[in-house]
Formats: C-alpha cells, sequence, structure tokens
C-alpha cells in the first residue's frame, strides 16, 4: 500500500465481492467464481485442495467434486499456474463473475483484491502483518507475456502511480485481478508471484508483481467449462459498422432464434423468470421489475402475486404473436396489480404538470411514478429496460410474416394499439447512459443463453446503443 494513505482507504467489505472464496482459513487466499460449479484459482495453491473438502461460498458451505490443474503446470514452476476447482452442486445466490478475453492488457488500470499481509511500500512484505480483512489495490499494467501480467509498484510523486497504488503479498496468491469494462469487472489475472529485484523486498516500492494471465488459458478453460456468454466470434460480422449496416448486421446475428412456449405445462416463460430474476438470497422467490418486491414463485398467476410484464408492450405491434411474444429479454416478473396500472403506457419521464401525475404510479411499487400515457420505472432498471427496448427495435424488423418491424420512436402521437411504435427514443438513450450494464445484467443475459442455447441468442452488446448509432 501507499504509505501516505491511511489502511482505512484499501479495506472493503466482503459484501462487494461475495463470489470470492477463501481457499485456506483463516483467511488466506482466494479462488473466484467463474462460474455457478467453478472457482478459478492459481494451480500451486489449488493442488493442495482435495475431493471432499469443502469450501465457504458467501457463507454458505459447498464440497468440492474435483480440482483441475492445467495439465502443463510444474511444481517449482511458475509458467501455466492457473486451476479450477469443481463443486459438486451448483452456487445459489451469488453472481460468477466474468473472464477477460481480450488481449489488451498493457496500460490498463487493474484492481487487485485479496486478504493477504499488508504493510506500506517503505516497509514491504517482510515487515507485513495479517488482520483477515479485504483490501483492494490499483495499478497499470507494465507488461504482459505469453504467461504473466506485470505490474510494477510506483512511488508517491512518481510518473503513473495509481490513486490506490499498490501490489500483492504473502497469503494473495490466487486473489483476481480485474480490468473494469463499463462498469464491470472482469478477471483477467490471478496473483501468483511478486519479484523484489536486488536490495528491493517483495511488496516494497519498486518491486514488480506478477499474474497469471488469463487470457492466454481462454481454450483450456473453455474446453473444461461451457461458460456462459455470446459464442467466440459472435459479433465479428457487425464490428466496424455504423448506421444502418451495423443494425442490418445486428439484426442478422440475433433474428431467427427457436422460442419457447408463452404457457406451458412443462417450460413456459413463467418459469424461465423463475431462474432468470430469481432473489439471489432466496432462490424460491424472483425479484419484480417495478416493486423490487421479493416474491414467492408460487404465486405466480395470482391476483396478489406476480405475472409477466412485456417491457415493449404487447399492444404496439407484438400481437401475441411471433417470437417476440414470448422473448425473454422483453419479459419480467412484476407484481399483478402493478402490471395493469402501467397498462400499456410508454416509458418516459413522468410530467409533474399534469392533473394525472401519480408518485407513485402504484403502491405496490412506491419508486414508480406516472402521468396521462407514460409510466417511469425505479432509477435502477431503467437502463435494462431501455436495452431490451433497443434489442426488440433491432431483433423485430419485419423481415418474417409472424412478425412486426418494431419501432421506437420519440413522436407520441404515432403510438397507438394499432401501430408498431414505442417510447419515448430519447429518454431510453437517456436512461440507457444514466444506468450502464452491471454485473447482474450480464448474468441474466449468459444465464438466459446458458438456459436456451439454440433457441434465444444473447441480447446485442451495450456498446453498440447511443447515437442514433443504429439508423
Amino acid at each position: 500500500m501507499r504509505h501516505d494513505l491511511p489502511d482505512s482507504d484499501y479495506v472493503v467489505a466482503d459484501s462487494n465481492y461475495p463470489a470470492l472464496v477463501n481457499l485456506f482459513e483463516p483467511s488466506d487466499c482466494i479462488g473466484t467464481l467463474v462460474h455457478e460449479s467453478y472457482l478459478l484459482a492459481v494451480a500451486h495453491y489449488a493442488a493442495d485442495l482435495h475431493r471432499g473438502q469443502s469450501l465457504k461460498v458467501n457463507g454458505i458451505s459447498h464440497a468440492i467434486a474435483e480440482v483441475i490443474i492445467h495439465p502443463k503446470w510444474r511444481k517449482r514452476r511458475d509458467e501455466y499456474d492457473i486451476a479450477l476447482v469443481r463443486f459438486k452442486k451448483p452456487v445459489h445466490g451469488v453472481t460468477p463473475l466474468p473472464i477477460y478475453r481480450r488481449t489488451d492488457e498493457l496500460g490498463s488500470v487493474i484492481t487487485l483484491v485479496g486478504r493477504g499481509d499488508h504493510a506500506t511500500g517503505l516497509a514491504g512484505e517482510r515487515r507485513a502483518k495479517n488482520d483477515g480483512k479485504l483490501r483492494r489495490a490499483t495499478n497499470i499494467v507494465s507488461g504482459v507475456d505469453d504467461h504473466f501480467i506485470e505490474i510494477y509498484f510506483e512511488k508517491p510523486g512518481e510518473d503513473g502511480i495509481t490513486d490506490l497504488e499498490g501490489v500483492g503479498a504473502a497469503g494473495d496468491s490466487s486473489c483476481p485481478v480485474f480490468i473494469d469494462v463499463d462498469g464491470v469487472l472482469y478477471i483477467a489475472g490471478l496473483n501468483s508471484w511478486g519479484d523484489g529485484g536486488k536490495g528491493i523486498n517483495v511488496g516494497q516500492y519498486s518491486s514488480r508483481d506478477y499474474q497469471t494471465r488469463v487470457s492466454q488459458y481462454l481454450e483450456w478453460l473453455d474446453s473444461e467449462v461451457d461458460f456462459p456468454g455470446p459464442p467466440q466470434n459472435y459479433y465479428d460480422t457487425a464490428n466496424g459498422k455504423t448506421g444502418i449496416e451495423l443494425r442490418t448486421a445486428l439484426h442478422s446475428i440475433i433474428d431467427d432464434h427457436r422460442v419457447i412456449k408463452y404457457s406451458s405445462k412443462e417450460h413456459g416463460t413463467s418459469d424461465a423468470l423463475a431462474k432468470l430474476d430469481a432473489d439471489p438470497d432466496n432462490h424460491n422467490n424472483v425479484i419484480l421489475i417495478y416493486s423490487r418486491r421479493s416474491e414467492a414463485i408460487s404465486n405466480f398467476g395470482t391476483s396478489i402475486g406476480w405475472n409477466r410484464e412485456h417491457l415493449w408492450c404487447n399492444s404496439y405491434g407484438i400481437d401475441k404473436r411471433g417470437p417476440a411474444y414470448s422473448d425473454l429479454h422483453n419479459l419480467k416478473p412484476a407484481d399483478a396489480s402493478v402490471n395493469t396500472a402501467r397498462s400499456n403506457k410508454i416509458y418516459d419521464i413522468s410530467d409533474t404538470s399534469e392533473a394525472k401525475y401519480n408518485k407513485p404510479g402504484h403502491p405496490e411499487a412506491k419508486l414508480t411514478s406516472e402521468d396521462t400515457d407514460s409510466w417511469e420505472p425505479p432509477a435502477e432498471v431503467r437502463g435494462e429496460i431501455a436495452r431490451a427496448a433497443f434489442y426488440m427495435d433491432v431483433r423485430c424488423s419485419g423481415d418474417k410474416a409472424n412478425e412486426n418491424n418494431l419501432q421506437l420512436t420519440n413522436d407520441l402521437s404515432s403510438i397507438n394499439s394499432d401501430s408498431i411504435f414505442f417510447g419515448k427514443l430519447d429518454t431510453l438513450l437517456e436512461w440507457h447512459i444514466a444506468d450502464p450494464v452491471d454485473t447482474a445484467e450480464r448474468a441474466r443475459n449468459d444465464l438466459l443463453h446458458s438456459l436456451l442455447p439454440e433457441e434465444q441468442k444473447p441480447v446485442c452488446g451495450p456498446s453498440r446503443v447511443g447515437g442514433g448509432n443504429l439508423r
């Protein structure tokens, strides 16, 4: 840590990182949940784990089914220092963290999170102590090779020092190293080893720290784990395009999916929503889109329970037909009475001067508001609602006999139950920017793809929205 900052600046709450798992107690080394059944770790510590041993994930014990070491790793060698730990049963209630799949780490700001020994850059590892607290530090990637990411511990006042400059120490082995992309933390590395150099101790200023470079092991990782997310090269045909060419390319990527039935005794959209929108703290419940309430799955279809809300209203061109009607990107659990209250109002900022302005829009959705023709959802879900609308606009282009050419617009006079229009476009663009994609939204999208790998493809990347880029 920097010697000119208080230790409290580095300490973070465990609840901020529920996917991080202590590999050895008390509080020694960390594995990271990257799939509901797998932890990612360094091989030189995972090798000491064994089948049947239990690890606590967010306070709940999970038995290890298998420890998978990279086949080229050898003791007393640093290369190929990567492993997977498979649990006997999937972890519920904790969102796995995504892996960084690009190779542009050099020069990136990274964040290390671990429970290892802590000391300032003046003292270094030899004078470090361990209190079991979780800490984060930042740095800039100074070098990369076929196996490692290198970082260098700058002194205060030196060029390139970060606000929370730091490196790993004893006990930090296997801790994740993140790169932030649009507010989402991706695992780019795993803390592996440190090097002080001549006259410098590990953990002192001018020492270097090395992280297993995850992007170099993707082929092996993908051979072992069925990671959710877009297939390799999924967006290749859209890369480099703008305007109508981009729109056409994205439509070609995401259309033609086979769909599940809207209602079915075996597996319909309500069953899928029970998984996609499950309460992370209680998997017998779902989180309702407008109320933000946790509601029992068993209360589906009751007047006091929940039902399915079409974000892009069914009456604006979906018309209970085609793939659009049961598209899970456009469906969310909602309180039944709130769903009725929203009716087919468009999304917009409520006009407080209107006689029919109400806040809340419904007593069971206290963070909403409404006016004569629009509905304003809670701030925390506005971005994901906007992105669902953009998806529907691109996905449904009217090139199939059973679907209309759905279109977002600012012309509210054109929106009626006989039209294909929905809005308000400019407001949705603002919401997309103000409420960017978070880990939970990506996890839902990835889970949708894993539930229906050949039926419904992932929603288009959020970075492709904005600025009239699709039209």
